[in-house]
């Protein structure tokens, strides 16, 4: 009976402990400090620089994300007036922002980080453009698959390129938010208590009783905590 009460514990808590995984759901409309991925053409927007040009990947996958990936951005809002967001990198073990200045894009950790506004076409697609909307963040083409700063019209279209817009996706979590809420409070009294350890502990007491002090316990087969 130990050994089994035991092994169910141990079961529990690796499930409880089990990184969380996502999938990827298009959307059209930001929640304010959620992950995202952007897409384009197949590709999905990375973190990787190269002559200020933010580079793209097609290594990446519609399910089963852990949230780290390097095409991961978390959009944190900036302004309540604006749809101005800085984006963060979910991958980079500091706070990475993307960011720009005269001469093109960069990663910075400065809490002056760029503030993009994020415009949704009435396709459903998104144009990222920078906070004064002077500047489009513009897929350059077909055969170089990388992100520039272009000037853009009031349509947010760049002078030389067509942005080829993007699209947005959310990662939705596959598992519930809080594995904690399959712990539940109980004042009945139960037959059989165990610790985590598996060791039996009194049964005439309700869990409530100040014998038992504050923490989780394993009483008649489910999980309680005081």
């Amino acid at each position: 009976m130990k050994k089994s009460l035991l092994t169910c514990t141990l079961l529990l808590l690796t499930l409880t402990l089990a990184a969380q995984t996502y999938h990827l759901e298009a959307v059209t409309t930001i929640v304010p400090n959620e992950r995202y991925v952007f897409l384009q053409d197949g590709d999905a927007m990375s973190n990787t620089l190269v002559n200020k040009a933010l580079q793209t990947t097609s290594n990446y996958q519609a399910q089963q994300l852990t949230g780290t990936e390097s095409y991961v951005w978390r959009l944190v809002r900036k302004s309540t007036a604006k749809p101005l967001y800085t984006l963060q990198n979910c991958s980079l073990d500091d706070v990475s922002y993307l960011s720009y200045n005269t001469s093109g894009l960069l990663l910075t950790t400065s809490s002056k980080a760029t503030q993009w506004m994020l415009h949704f076409q009435p396709d459903g697609t998104l144009v990222i453009l920078t906070k004064d909307q002077n500047r489009c963040l513009a897929y350059t083409s077909a055969t170089l698959h990388q992100y520039k700063l272009y000037s853009a019209t009031l349509d947010c279209t760049p002078y030389n390129e067509n942005p080829g817009y993007i699209t947005v996706y959310h990662l939705v979590s596959d598992t519930p938010i809080d594995a904690i809420s399959t712990v539940h409070h109980s004042p009945l009294v139960p037959h059989q208590v165990y610790d985590l350890q598996g060791r039996k502990l009194h049964s005439q007491f309700s869990i409530l009783h100040s014998q038992f002090s504050k923490g989780i316990y394993i009483a008649n087969g489910k999980l309680v905590v005081k």
